[in-house]
């Protein structure tokens, strides 16, 4: 019988195998020994914190913290399309300052940003995805729905209406987005579905103000004649239609370019929408938490009001104002969907970019890697 610990040679010398799962478990153990050294130092708990993932719209520059001494050199594969604080870095190594890197792309595509601190150190790559975003108008007009199952105008009264907000419009592409949030049927609480019906015009009368415990509500008149819009469908992040005339009345006529959901932070911001009449006005509000990580349609903005004339007018949020767009740093971000029962000054927001994308606007969902 052979010693399974030992190996005779030709030459019938003995010698022992080598001890991997020694030399493995050793190997381990150091790379654990340098991560938990590398985690006791600042610098060490801010590279080993850095995204692996930095998704960044096509045209805009993303800005990717790395708080470390003294130099960084970096390097980006491919390096075409790619600018890192405003400059090309062509196939070899940079260095760059530490602090704030900023990294703007030309065109859509998946990037490796290769990292070394201190010009020297080797770092696990970041991979930066560049991602097509469209340029929308933004809407804060107040609209009546009226949406059926098999559409309403040869087949009587629709099944569902109500007032909500219009949220963002392409004129070009005549395409619409509006309310942030399905239309479910009164009487079965159920999205209505296949839906078909109209987008029209509503004038707000006045406000019943939300109190703690009773959220108010949009006092709106519709108005008949042409229709703004035709409904094709009823999506959990809100209905879509064709755009048969733009809306008047708007407080942000320009396009503005709709923001990924990693773009999105807590921090100032302005809300849209229609207190009286056909104006839309702007609000000052707050968004205090975002959840860019979450699937498309859930509460993806926290958001309050701050504006002292939204606050003496309506209490907060009310209902009628679902879909009205949130704006911050001149990118359409999300679009208002619930109010806080208890606190109406409080709601919650879904993003913008889930909207566009169900409105066949992008840029798709998959694309956007988490933030």
């Amino acid at each position: 019988m052979v010693d399974p610990g030992r190996m005779r040679a030709p030459g019938g010398a003995v010698r022992r195998p080598v001890a991997w799962g020694r030399a493995v478990r050793a190997a381990l153990v150091a790379l654990a020994v340098a991560v938990e050294a590398a985690d006791a130092l600042p610098v060490g708990r801010h590279l080993l914190r850095l995204p692996r993932v930095v998704p960044v719209a096509v045209g805009q520059p993303a800005g990717l913290v790395l708080d470390v001494p003294g130099r960084l050199a970096v390097a980006v594969r491919p390096a075409r399309g790619v600018r890192v604080d405003g400059r090309r870095l062509g196939a070899g190594w940079v260095l760059v300052p530490g602090g704030v890197l900023r990294i703007e792309a030309d065109a859509p595509g998946r990037y490796l940003l290769r990292l070394r601190p201190l010009g020297a150190l080797p770092w696990p790559p970041v991979r930066v995805v560049a991602v097509p975003v469209p340029e929308v108008a933004p809407g804060g007009e107040s609209v009546g729905v009226l949406l059926g199952p098999r559409g309403f105008r040869l087949w009587g009264a629709p099944e569902a209406a109500g007032i909500g907000t219009l949220t963002l419009y392409d004129p070009r592409r005549r395409v619409f987005a509006a309310l942030g949030h399905a239309v479910r049927d009164p009487r079965t609480g159920r999205p209505v579905e296949p839906a078909h019906g109209e987008l029209v015009p509503s004038v707000v009368a006045g406000v019943a103000p939300s109190r703690q415990g009773a959220p108010g509500e949009k006092l709106g008149v519709l108005v008949g004649g042409q229709a703004l819009g035709l409904i094709r469908a009823n999506t959990p992040v809100g209905v879509i239609g064709s755009l048969l005339r733009p809306p008047a009345g708007g407080a942000a006529p320009h396009p503005v370019p709709v923001a990924l959901p990693d773009q999105v932070h807590p921090g100032p911001a302005t809300l849209l929408t229609v207190l009286r009449g056909t104006r839309v006005a702007a609000f000052r509000v707050r968004i205090l938490a975002v959840q860019p990580d979450g699937p498309p349609g859930g509460r993806d903005v926290a958001v309050e009001v701050v504006d002292p004339r939204l606050l003496a007018a309506a209490g907060g949020i009310v209902q009628g104002m679902s879909g009205s767009p949130i704006l911050q740093d001149g990118r359409l971000v999300g679009a208002l969907t619930h109010v806080f029962v208890d606190d109406p000054r409080r709601g919650y927001g879904v993003f913008a970019a889930w909207m566009s994308e169900a409105a066949g606007l992008g840029p798709p969902a998959a694309e956007i890697p988490p933030g």
